[in-house]
C-alpha cells in the first residue's frame, strides 16, 4: 500500500497519510507532522526525525508513553 502511494507522488500527486507506526513514517514521507492532543508539536523532513525528537514527541508532562 505505502508503496503505491510513493508512486502516485512520484506522479505529482499530494498524499497525506496517517501513520501511528514511525518507522514506516520515516521509511515512506517526505515529511513528517505529529500531533499531540490535536496540536502539532513537530513538523520536520522524514530525514531529520532523530530518535531525541521521537522521544519528545511520545512525552507527556513528563512520562515517556509508547509509540
Amino acid at each position: 500500500m505505502l508503496e503505491s502511494l510513493r508512486s502516485a507522488v512520484s506522479a505529482g500527486v499530494a498524499v497525506v497519510a496517517s501513520l501511528h507506526q514511525v518507522h514506516l513514517a520515516r521509511a515512506y514521507a517526505d515529511r513528517i507532522v505529529a500531533l499531540r492532543d490535536g496540536r502539532i508539536v513537530e513538523d520536520t523532513p522524514a530525514s531529520r526525525l532523530d530518535a531525541k525528537t521521537i522521544e519528545q514527541i511520545y512525552e507527556r508532562n513528563g512520562e515517556r508513553t509508547d509509540p
